[in-house]
């Protein structure tokens, strides 16, 4: 990226919010200068542009960062959750690790679970998949012999499930849920597979729907 653009964003990030004349003294350059970057960042999606009315005068519009502008910075998120899960497996044990994760997996279910009432098995199995693809996550769904697959090709969990395979047991414990049917994992990267894969039995229930 450019470094006067980098520095707007950084400017922004410091600030929380900046107008052109702020930016344009801030970094000594002309406003005309100022507005032609943040037109660019506009258009990239890092930057957004809300106008602000004060009790006398014109209106002035104010720069913030978007979250795909703060997600350039990093946050170490995946390095916290290594350290909380690695705490919990310390002082806890696995067995409890592991436990803790399933809950986790069904209580992440219940916001969504309302709208799947009523809904036949596939109409479910369809209604999850969605669900991961509006999370950013590349999945789809198949139906063989009366069970459908249900196939994850980005984890979110990347960075932090091979130090805590148990993770796993959270995602399957949230379509167990989701398609109030059982379900197995069949396929998963930690086994070298290309994706993770998830087999829902079509017919059978896991009397948690």
């Amino acid at each position: 990226m450019q470094s006067t653009r980098w520095e707007i964003l950084q400017l922004l990030q410091k600030k929380g919010k900046s107008t052109i004349r702020d930016l344009s003294d801030a970094m000594g350059l002309t406003p005309t200068g100022i507005r032609q970057h943040l037109a660019l960042l506009q258009r990239d999606g890092l930057v957004d542009c809300s106008e602000v009315r004060g009790t006398v005068g014109r209106p002035h519009y104010v720069f913030t960062l978007t979250e795909s502008g703060q997600a350039l910075f990093p946050r170490n998120y995946d390095l916290l959750a290594d350290w909380l899960l690695e705490e919990i497996r310390t002082t806890e044990g696995t067995e409890k690790l592991t436990r803790l994760l399933q809950r986790m997996g069904a209580r992440l279910a219940e916001a969504h679970l309302p709208r799947l009432e009523g809904l036949a098995p596939q109409e479910r199995v369809v209604a999850l998949v969605q669900l991961l693809q509006q999370m950013g996550i590349l999945a789809e769904w198949s139906e063989e012999a009366g069970t459908y697959r249900i196939t994850v090709y980005t984890c979110p969990y990347h960075a932090i499930v091979s130090k805590h395979p148990e993770v796993c047991n959270m995602e399957l414990e949230w379509t167990r849920r989701l398609t109030g049917a059982s379900a197995r994992i069949t396929d998963c990267w930690l086994w070298g597979d290309e994706c993770c894969a998830f087999l829902v039995e079509a017919g059978s229930s896991n009397g948690l729907a």
